[in-house]
Order: C-alpha cells, then sequence, then structure tokens
C-alpha cells in the first residue's frame, strides 16, 4: 500500500490482491445468495423460470446500485483523509431475510392463492416495507449506535455467518462431500495458509471454483443444462402491489424483526469498517441501503 501524501489523487479502481480475492468472493456468496429463494420456493411448485424472470432482477437493480454507492463512498472518503488504502464498505443480500420472506410471507401467500403474481408481490411489498423502516431509522441511527455496545453490534455478522452456514455450506458439504472438501481444503490451503496455489497466484477463491466445477462435472455432482438466454428488464412493477402493502401489515411479525436485523447489520458495517480506520456515515450507509431497498418497486 502506498503511503498518504499532500498530492493524493484518488483512483476510482485500484486493485491488488487482496482487493482482488474479495471481490471473487463476494460475488459468489452474493450470486449464491440471490439464488436462494428462487430455490426455496422451487421445491414447492413456484417455477425457477418465474422466480428467475420476476424475482431476480430486482436484486441485481439494487445490488448495482449499493455497488455504485460504497464505490463512490470509498474513493471520496480516501479523498478526504488522504489515503489510498480505504476499504469499501460490505453489501450484499440480506440471508436471514431473504429466507424469512421465502417461507414465511411468499410460500404462505402462493400457497393459500396458487397465484404466482401474488406470491411475487408479497415478497416485493416485504422488502419494500423493510427500506421504509431502514429509511425511517436512518435520522436516528447515531443515537442508536450509542446506544448499543460495540460487541453486540458485531454479533449480527456471526448470526449472518451461522444462518448462512446452516443454509448453504453445511447442506452443500453433506449432499456433496466430495466436493466440499475440495473446496474447504483449497480455501484454507490459499487464504489461511496462504500457499500459492498456482505459479500465476490466481486468487484461491477463482480455484476453488474452477476446480470444484470440473470435479463436479466428471463425478456427475454437478449437471449443467442450458436452456437458453434472454435480456430481461428490471423495470418490472409486480401486480397490485400497492394492495399487497397493506396485506403485508399482517406479516409485521416477520418483516420488523428482519429490519431490525438489517439496520443492526449496517452498524456492524460501519464499526467494522472504523476498526481499520475507514470512518464512514452510519446515516448514509441506513439511508442508502433504504433506498436500493425500495428499488424492489421496479421488480
Amino acid at each position: 500500500m502506498a503511503e498518504s501524501s499532500s498530492m493524493f489523487k484518488p483512483y476510482w479502481f485500484r486493485v491488488n490482491r487482496g482487493d482482488l480475492d474479495a471481490m471473487i468472493s463476494h460475488f459468489g456468496v452474493n450470486i449464491t445468495d440471490m439464488a436462494i429463494p428462487a430455490l426455496l420456493l422451487a421445491g414447492v411448485g413456484i417455477p425457477l423460470d418465474f422466480s428467475v424472470s420476476h424475482m431476480l432482477p430486482g436484486f441485481f437493480l439494487g445490488f448495482l446500485l449499493a455497488g455504485l454507492w460504497v464505490t463512490w463512498s470509498a474513493r471520496r472518503l480516501a479523498k478526504k483523509t488522504g489515503r489510498l488504502n480505504v476499504t469499501s464498505q460490505v453489501f450484499g443480500i440480506n440471508v436471514p431475510s431473504a429466507t424469512a420472506f421465502s417461507i414465511s410471507i411468499m410460500l404462505p401467500v402462493y400457497q393459500l392463492t396458487h397465484n404466482l403474481s401474488a406470491c411475487w408481490a408479497s415478497g416485493a411489498a416485504a422488502v419494500f416495507w423493510m427500506g421504509i423502516f431502514k429509511l425511517v431509522s436512518a435520522p436516528f441511527s447515531k443515537y442508536i449506535r450509542r446506544l448499543i455496545p460495540r460487541p453486540a453490534v458485531m454479533t449480527v455478522f456471526a448470526a449472518a455467518m451461522y444462518s448462512y452456514l446452516s443454509m448453504m455450506i453445511v447442506v452443500r458439504l453433506f449432499s456433496s462431500p466430495l466436493l466440499g472438501v475440495i473446496s474447504l481444503a483449497i480455501v484454507l490451503c490459499g487464504v489461511f495458509a496462504k500457499i500459492p496455489l498456482t505459479r500465476w497466484r490466481l486468487s484461491p477463491f477463482l480455484v476453488a471454483w474452477i476446480i470444484v466445477l470440473a470435479v463436479g462435472l466428471i463425478s456427475g455432482d454437478i449437471d449443467i443444462q442450458w436452456t437458453g438466454m434472454h435480456l430481461t428488464s428490471p423495470w418490472n412493477m409486480a401486480p397490485h402491489f400497492g394492495s399487497y402493502l397493506v396485506k403485508d401489515i399482517s406479516y409485521f411479525s416477520i418483516i420488523v424483526p428482519m429490519s431490525v436485523y438489517a439496520i443492526l447489520q449496517d452498524l456492524a458495517s460501519v464499526e467494522a469498517a472504523k476498526r481499520v480506520g475507514d470512518g464512514y456515515s452510519v446515516v448514509n450507509t441506513l439511508f442508502m441501503d433504504g433506498v436500493c431497498s425500495l428499488s424492489v418497486l421496479q421488480n
């Protein structure tokens, strides 16, 4: 990392090995997380092609907005502090809320109505409500941050990881032990032991993807079926969205706790950045997170 300088001019993109590793792993985790609602609902009769074409575009739109926001925020902070080693904030799909909304809201609505559009609209309305709660809490986030002990704030990261482990990693490990053990061994050697895995010093996460994909195709654990590709606009509003905003009030027992969790996760993100010297605004973070959640209105 370069030292601070009075002649400092921040780069929009300045990538080193750590940035590359983080980007690849972060991208992979979020792509997997985006698929959680679609995969969960597929088991009860909601076609994957409907979920992919109607539900996922809104995720990508929010993901794009969040990515632009954290990039701009990191550049602004770098310019303000005169440092080249500023790290952008983490962002991505909220696994606990995605799981809770899928199982506890969208699934009951579908079982009651057997209507795909109703299922879609109820999930979109739940995310929209969560965005409203984030926006409302943003002006008070500084006071909330003072009231909650820092160790308590950081525990939400542990909760997210445990939920992710239980939902994805552990399940996949036992369902495909060969692939799980191989990927775990590669990550342990490349990340924790820092053993160069190739002469080109490729990211261990990228190496894990390539090797596990190859082994899975050979062993039959991975079966890829190409069904075609087409572009889908994210500007497709769920039908009767306004009525489902009202109907989803009956699901506040799920939406409110998940919103509180999401707010605490934003506070933890700001706190984690502060620990390494990056002082981001908790108000701006919560506000922008709320805006990204509201982007589901266009899906």
